[in-house]
C-alpha cells in the first residue's frame, strides 16, 4: 500500500473484499487460508483481507470446520486414504486437531475405501507379476493408503477373481 487511501476509498475496498469472499464462499466452503491466498491475488490490502475475514468468521459464514468436513467427504468419495488427506487438509491450513476430529466423526472404513479405489483402478485384471503387484501397491501408497490397507485390497480383489 503505497499511498494513503481516503476513509470512503478504505470503505470501498473493504466492500470489494467482502462481496469477493462472499462470491467464494457461495460456491463452496474455504479455509481462512485459502481465502486469503485468492483475495491478496486481487487486493493489496492483506489488513483489511484478514479484518474482512475476521467479520465472516464472527458471523459463521467462515468456519474451519465445515470447510474440514466438506474437504474431507470430497476426498474420501474421490478413493483417497488417510494419509494423502490428511496431507490436502494441511495444506489447506486446518490444523491437525480439526482434521483428525473430523476423520473421527465421519468414521470411513479406510480398508473399504481401499477396495473401492483398488476396484476402481484396477477393475478384475489379475496381478500378472511382482513388478505389477509392486506399481499397484505405489499407485494406491499415492492415493494415501497404509500397507495394510493395500494388502487387504488386493486380497479382496484376487480372491473375487480366484473365486
Amino acid at each position: 500500500m503505497c499511498e494513503q487511501r481516503t476513509q470512503e476509498e478504505q470503505k470501498e475496498l473493504t466492500r470489494q473484499i467482502r462481496v469477493s469472499a462472499m462470491d467464494l464462499l457461495s460456491r463452496r466452503e474455504h479455509t481462512q487460508r485459502e481465502l486469503v491466498q485468492k483475495l491478496k491475488r486481487k487486493y493489496d490490502d492483506e489488513s483489511l483481507i484478514h479484518k474482512v475475514l475476521t467479520d465472516l468468521v464472527e458471523r459463521d459464514w467462515l468456519n474451519e470446520s465445515r470447510a474440514c468436513e466438506q474437504l474431507l467427504r470430497a476426498k474420501i468419495q474421490k478413493g483417497y486414504g488417510r494419509y494423502r488427506i490428511f496431507q490436502e487438509a494441511r495444506e489447506k491450513g486446518l490444523s491437525d486437531t480439526l482434521i483428525s476430529d473430523t476423520i473421527a466423526e465421519l468414521q470411513p472404513d479406510w480398508f473399504e475405501q481401499a477396495v473401492i479405489a483398488y476396484r476402481k483402478r484396477f477393475g478384475q485384471r489379475v496381478i500378472l507379476d511382482p513388478k505389477d503387484k509392486a506399481k499397484r501397491m505405489r499407485y494406491m501408497q499415492y492415493r494415501g493408503f497404509t500397507f495394510e490397507e493395500i494388502a487387504y485390497a488386493i486380497e479382496q480383489q484376487q480372491s473375487e477373481i480366484l473365486g
